[in-house]
């Protein structure tokens, strides 16, 4: 299987070139480029994240020997299976990208706050700098912005 799959649909006479494994599933039902949007993005983003975990060792649905399976798969709803190295709270996160429906997933700066706090409840960072806020509780400099 190839990374780059030429996409016809019955109300195109073009062909789309599509990231069939990493697409969104409205990508795949529509190739209009009007469901290409920053939720389409993420959803690539979530493929992408499963890829980090998986440490590059795989193309997203391996195990699948067609892209039109990957497809059928994608726009039933069915998702990649977590990565062994994936703890649960960034699973849930990876999940919550790949939602089937694009208003159901995040934007990208609520992906960096969700990435940033789970990484430091699990202690895989420590803040930069920590000050007291209005209400006197600490907050999380992190790249000039609380958290």
């Amino acid at each position: 299987s190839v990374i780059y799959q030429a996409l016809e649909t019955a109300n195109s006479t073009l062909n789309s070139i599509v990231p069939v494994r990493y697409a969104a599933p409205e990508i795949l039902t529509n190739d209009s480029g009007e469901s290409y949007s920053q939720k389409s993005d993420m959803y690539s983003m979530g493929v992408l994240m499963w890829e980090a975990y998986s440490k590059g060792l795989a193309l997203p649905w391996s195990e699948v020997s067609t892209d039109a399976e990957v497809i059928r798969k994608v726009i039933n709803g069915v998702r990649l299976s977590r990565p062994s190295p994936c703890n649960e709270q960034n699973w849930t996160i990876i999940l919550h990208a790949m939602s089937q429906l694009p208003q159901d997933r995040p934007n990208f700066i609520d992906l960096r706050h969700s990435l940033t706090k789970t990484q430091y409840s699990t202690g895989e960072l420590k803040p930069l700098l920590t000050r007291r806020n209005r209400n006197n509780s600490e907050a999380v400099s992190f790249n000039n912005s609380a958290i």
